[in-house]
């Protein structure tokens, strides 16, 4: 009779991420999505909604049986590399694929970092390890500060998206900082503007906080909601932001930035 066999150990996602940067020379950005596809053995294809009669809102999907990934034609440079990397990770990560002819299907809620499905959020993570090649990200802002100004320059550097980056320097930074994003509640012209997520960087965390509650309004009169509606005007706008927590008051300062879809605030000590 033979003995049971040992389950082999679960690869780290990291070290998937290395395996294939190093296997395709990929040492500098720009990370070429369709190149880390090519040597999965993936084809990436942009598609028309019609033509395999998806919903309008689908960016992605992986269809495993055919070895394709699908790519909405729309989407900018960096939401196609963000988008082609998360389906190769849905493809190479252990527990994503299964063996029927089912495509993954992606929208923007699965492709955003605001997601709650783990195996979305972990080829979330993959994408952007890729994206920023793991600890070449780390050198490059070793020597740097946060600011926006740098955050929009590293952007360009990388090929992604600014809010990526921002979530990537503050997830990353051994300083004390948090970013704070804010969305408006509705569609509305003049509509208020709600904490949608707080990312804070390991020392902060450690010092103050790790998130606000979401949903949490700023009022008319508040400066995030005047800069972002472009009521008003300034050069590296500052709002005071008070927060308690378990009685205890503390005050941090917002740095604002709005790339016209969301607004900003970095979160200083």
């Amino acid at each position: 009779m033979h003995e049971p066999l040992e389950p082999l150990p679960e690869l780290d996602p990291e070290d998937i991420v290395r395996a294939i940067l190093d296997a395709t020379h990929t040492y500098e950005p720009h990370t070429n999505a369709e190149k880390l596809a090519r040597y999965v053995g993936l084809t990436v294809k942009g598609f028309d909604h019609r033509e395999y009669h998806l919903d309008f809102s689908i960016r992605a999907f992986l269809w495993p049986a055919k070895h394709l990934i699908g790519i909405d034609r729309k989407l900018t440079n960096a939401r196609r590399t963000f988008s082609i990397l998360h389906e190769v990770g849905h493809y190479v990560l252990p527990g994503h694929v299964t063996l029927d002819d089912k495509m993954i299907l992606d929208e923007a809620k699965t492709l955003s970092s605001t997601t709650l499905i783990k195996q979305e959020m972990e080829a979330n993570k993959f994408a952007s390890d890729c994206i920023f090649q793991l600890d070449h990200f780390d050198k490059f802002i070793s020597d740097k500060n946060l600011n926006w100004k740098n955050i929009r320059s590293a952007a360009d550097n990388y090929g992604a998206s600014f809010e990526a980056t921002a979530r990537r320097w503050v997830e990353r930074t051994p300083e004390t900082y948090g970013l704070i994003a804010m969305n408006p509640i509705n569609s509305s012209s003049n509509a208020p503007l709600s904490v949608m997520y707080t990312v804070t960087s390991p020392a902060f965390a450690r010092q103050f906080f790790s998130r606000l509650p979401t949903g949490q309004t700023f009022p008319e009169d508040s400066l995030v909601h005047r800069i972002f509606h472009r009521i008003e005007f300034h050069d590296d706008p500052t709002q005071e932001l008070i927060i308690t927590i378990g009685g205890k008051t503390q005050k941090f300062t917002l740095q604002l930035f709005s790339n016209q879809y969301r607004m900003f605030g970095l979160i200083v000590p």
